[in-house]
């Protein structure tokens, strides 16, 4: 059975192997955390990336937004509470109202915002509408037909 992933939750679906030599530190099988030194130094915070491997064979993604749920703000635990997550991260950058991303940002239908950042290049696709298309995959839109691909996947986020 798949436990579930939020994507108010952007986790990045790699393969479950070590990059440029950072370990790799597992949660559980088929999700792995990482914290990575920033190249570029901050003026503020340690300049820590921590990313997320996570295998879609063994989780299931979702795309949560609060203008899909009653226009109420959640904090990361009471999203995962409320839904049964087993964690949860913020999907995107929004707009001065706190609801509409300034992305492209659909969940399995729900359309928060269908209009495309032209500054933001790619665009995390799941939940295909064939069985024979990756269950995550993350499109570059400068090197792959995204306009082909999007009727392709019910949820999708830039």
């Amino acid at each position: 059975m798949k436990r579930t992933l939020s994507f108010i939750l952007v986790l990045s679906c790699l393969p479950l192997m070590p990059v440029l030599g950072q370990t790799w530190h597992q949660v559980e099988p088929g999700l792995e955390v990482g914290s990575f030194s920033a190249p570029i130094k901050s003026n503020l915070g340690k300049s820590t990336i921590w990313v997320g491997r996570v295998d879609p064979g063994r989780f299931e993604f979702r795309l949560l937004c609060a203008s899909q749920y009653g226009k109420r703000k959640r904090t990361a635990a009471e999203w995962c509470e409320e839904f049964g997550l087993v964690g949860t991260v913020n999907a995107s950058m929004f707009a001065a109202d706190g609801l509409t991303s300034t992305g492209l940002l659909v969940a399995d239908g729900h359309v928060n915002n269908g209009k495309i950042n032209p500054s933001f290049g790619a665009v995390l696709m799941f939940h295909p509408r064939r069985p024979d298309l990756p269950a995550v995959q993350m499109v570059d839109r400068h090197c792959q037909d995204f306009s082909a691909l999007r009727p392709l996947y019910s949820s999708m986020v830039q």
